[in-house]
């Protein structure tokens, strides 16, 4: 994993997007500049090809195909992704925070995103549209390690106490996961880390650890004992704000409240 320090960007995310939009594009050169020039034929395909490809990004598409197999990604991942890379920034001008907030900067926080890609590995029975529980909760236990009080809110969220420190942020963009993360080091008008964290350290014991991942089975065993800590919350799940004080955390990461089963990617079944 190659870790980019950068003083300010306009969001860890996108910064992250263009650095792999470059290596895709030097890669997918350097394939061409091997290959012999393709009949008239072979080039109609490939073009056929890119279209279909195109289609299945769409945001509607990509939230089937997460909920369809944990393996989605798997067959949409494109052949010139580059190496796993990480982009860490002290500052955001437009940071992304979830449901289209602006992540607002503090006085000190841990702002990165990442590529889901080798040499991490992503345990074959994560449901994905639970990517994000599965992540957060990694994200705690190595906090935890450290000495911090941190917990998991449903789905995607960090919080020490009644006050939410931080978040994550998953996202498919051309086939690849994308994880962004923040965490308030000190802040004056949120809730900030309750233990002193070095970046640097942090970021590669966290890595080092997502390349041996725990399953999800694990993960789930975890979680579903300390989901109680949810139930004086809420969350926010499209125009409406669910209360998770009935809710039952369900063995692929949905919930069922009062009968109703909600998921993260914004669908859900009655």
């Amino acid at each position: 994993m190659q870790i980019i320090y950068k003083e300010e960007v306009d969001s860890t995310q996108e910064e992250l997007k263009r650095a792999l939009s470059l290596s895709m594009s030097e890669n997918d050169a350097r394939k061409n500049a091997q290959k012999p020039s393709a009949p008239e034929s072979t080039a109609k395909n490939a073009l056929d090809t890119q279209s279909t490809f195109g289609a299945q990004e769409s945001p509607e598409s990509t939230a089937q195909d997460m909920q369809k197999s944990p393996n989605a990604l798997e067959s949409t991942a494109p052949e010139s992704c580059a190496p796993a890379l990480c982009i860490v920034a002290n500052r955001q001008t437009k940071g992304k925070g979830t449901r289209g907030n602006v992540w607002e900067n503090q006085e000190c926080a841990l702002m990165f995103s990442f590529s889901y890609l080798p040499p991490l590995r992503l345990p074959s029975d994560v449901p994905m549209q639970s990517m994000a529980i599965f992540l957060g909760f990694v994200i705690k236990e190595r906090l935890a390690a450290r000495g911090s009080k941190v917990w998991l809110k449903y789905p995607n969220d960090l919080y020490i106490n009644d006050k939410k420190i931080g978040g994550i942020l998953i996202e498919v963009w051309r086939g690849v996961l994308l994880c962004g993360v923040g965490i308030n080091l000190k802040s004056s008008a949120f809730g900030e880390l309750d233990i002193l964290l070095d970046k640097n350290a942090f970021l590669v014991d966290l890595f080092d650890s997502l390349q041996n991942p725990p399953s999800w089975k694990q993960i789930f065993r975890k979680y579903e004992i300390e989901f109680c800590n949810n139930f004086p919350f809420a969350f926010h799940f499209g125009d409406e704000v669910i209360s998770l004080k009935d809710a039952v955390l369900l063995e692929d990461g949905g919930l069922s409240v009062k009968g109703r089963v909600i998921y993260n990617t914004r669908n859900y079944r009655e």
